[in-house]
């Protein structure tokens, strides 16, 4: 959305959004000999506008003799926060158990590092116990949006069972996604159970 200001004289009209590019379409009617005409534009930038826009004027007017010289273009660069960045921290409460085994909880927290950028989580999986989106507080349907500095925890229960020889039970959760810039975020975290001898 743009705004325009301009002298009173003139007529100006912007073409409506989902135009791509919009167009600012101006009529100074008249203008005497040695004066001229301005029109400020005006727009609000977010982080989708990173990188250079460019714009270009072109006038048309009766009576010119020089055309050659009726078009110009302005360059002005978006300074954009760099890539956001997430942190996974997993834990398991208890972290040991006697065999045989039990149900363990673990949470999952999501940290967005940046303190710019919003990051959208849409997926949340993990190498024992698979997609985690539906189990226990765990949901990226629709996708978790986390503001800058903020963070999304969720906890889901998993069976753990085995024999006190057994290696540590380890499992990894993995959170995907993108930040308000397109950019892709990811990071994974693991959480350790064992299993202690029971006694016969």
């Amino acid at each position: 959305n743009w705004s325009e200001s301009s002298d009173p004289s003139s007529s100006c009209t912007v073409s409506p959004l989902p135009a791509s590019p919009q167009v600012l379409s101006c009529n100074f009617g008249s203008i005497p000999a040695g004066q001229s005409r301005t029109v400020s534009v005006t727009t609000q930038t977010d982080n989708a506008d990173c990188a250079t826009l460019n714009n270009t004027v072109n006038i048309t007017a009766s009576g010119d003799i020089t055309p050659a010289n009726n078009t110009n273009t302005g360059q002005i660069t978006i300074q954009c926060p760099p890539p956001a960045t997430i942190t996974v921290l997993k834990t398991a409460d208890p972290t040991s158990l006697p065999e045989p085994g039990g149900t363990v909880d673990f949470t999952v927290q999501v940290t967005n590092n940046s303190s710019a950028r919003s990051v959208t989580i849409s997926s949340l999986t993990d190498t024992v116990f698979g997609n985690l989106d539906g189990q226990g507080t765990c949901d990226v349907t629709p996708p978790v949006v986390i503001a800058p500095s903020g963070n999304y925890s969720c906890m889901f229960e998993g069976s753990v069972t085995g024999n006190h020889a057994d290696p540590p039970h380890v499992n990894v959760a993995t959170a995907s996604g993108t930040d308000d810039g397109g950019n892709p975020v990811s990071d994974s975290d693991d959480a350790t159970v064992t299993l202690t001898d029971t006694p016969s």
